[in-house]
């Protein structure tokens, strides 16, 4: 270990000198420091060099890790080590047995991360949801592309907006039942485009739906995609998707896709690797793992 470390519990007196170490989308979290939150720093010669941070879940015992970081050039000391130790003592005294990580890692190599929390003593990791991100331009001379957005007469595709209460009532009512809330269109709908996000209806009624999110100001995220179960071996949802992607390319602004895929949907991946990503595509997986803190676990 590094000579003069301290490892401290991060308050709300001195969080502002670990912010420039945590993720913007956690720092909020961190300034409030709420009583679900534990989160430990590292500090040499007065010099904050890491962090780690994770939020309690009372109901189940658990927490999930939020984030951890070490400068690069304390990477090789051992400090995230002793940090993720402090840390699941610290968990351990306020009840919780398990502590779950989730971190990406590209589809085509062993991540560092993988390596540090086996190290660490966390069970090998297993793959979760699955994000895909390219330029879609090469699907304009593809076949496929071609082919699967022919749908018989009686399919329509339009925009998210044109769905009227009666039909969104019914969605909401289908929720857990013909479709897992997973997978719902009313999550964050607030952040969806209504006119880059689209319905399938087999005549009038509504089978399914594709929901994007503009992520920045080139990129659209594929969000959420689910067609009723009597149409998902027909093509249907990657007719949808076709459509989606068609949409996309007529505005110049948008010239990069995002999709996220269910590591359980096993048809989709397939078709994502297989027929929609491009020779400059990158898939990255999110990662699951877990330890067991409480030698009473």
């Amino acid at each position: 270990m590094l000579p003069n470390l301290i490892l401290l519990h991060v308050t709300r007196e001195n969080a502002a000198a670990f912010l420039s170490l945590t993720p913007p989308d956690f720092q909020p979290r961190l300034r409030q420091a709420s009583a679900e939150l534990i989160a430990i720093g590292a500090v040499q010669n007065n010099r904050p060099i890491g962090v780690v941070m994770a939020e309690r879940r009372i109901s189940t015992q658990s927490a999930n890790l939020l984030s951890i970081f070490v400068t690069p050039a304390c990477r090789r000391d051992h400090i995230g080590s002793h940090l993720m130790r402090v840390l699941e003592g610290e968990l351990v005294k306020h009840g919780c047995g398990r502590l779950y990580v989730e971190f990406m890692a590209s589809a085509k190599e062993t991540s560092p991360f993988e390596v540090f929390f086996q190290s660490c003593g966390y069970a090998p990791s297993h793959p979760g949801i699955h994000l895909f991100r390219g330029t879609p331009q090469h699907l304009l001379e593809s076949s496929w592309y071609v082919r699967c957005r022919q749908l018989p007469p009686r399919f329509s595709i339009a925009t998210w907006s044109s769905t009227d209460t009666v039909e969104r009532a019914a969605i909401r009512q289908g929720e857990g039942v013909w479709y897992p809330p997973l997978l719902s269109p009313f999550v964050e709908e607030n952040a969806i485009d209504p006119e880059l996000s689209l319905v399938l209806r087999d005549q009038n009624d509504l089978v399914g739906w594709l929901i994007t999110e503009r992520m920045g100001e080139s990129a659209l995220l594929y969000k959420t995609m689910f067609v009723k179960k009597q149409h998902q071996r027909m093509g249907r949802g990657l007719a949808l998707f076709a459509e989606g992607i068609r949409r996309m390319m007529q505005i110049p602004d948008l010239t990069e896709a995002l999709c996220f895929v269910e590591g359980t949907n096993k048809p989709m991946l397939q078709a994502m690797r297989r027929r929609i990503m491009g020779p400059d595509s990158q898939e990255h997986i999110l990662r699951r793992t877990y330890k067991n803190i409480d030698s009473k676990s």
